[in-house]
């Protein structure tokens, strides 16, 4: 992986890991709000992904 695309992904790493951090204290939508993607998209993610 090249720098450029490390510092790309850099937001999208650090968002899962506090997620992954919360232990379940975060709804669903706070989850989106940190991955920045709208609370809808994530929802049809998870429910399609049972």
């Amino acid at each position: 992986m090249t720098y450029l695309n490390r510092q790309y992904l850099k937001p999208f790493v650090e968002a899962f890991e506090h997620i992954a951090k919360s232990d379940g204290a975060m709804c669903v939508t706070d989850a989106a709000n940190q991955l920045k993607i709208k609370p809808k998209i994530l929802f049809d993610t998870l429910s399609s992904n049972k």
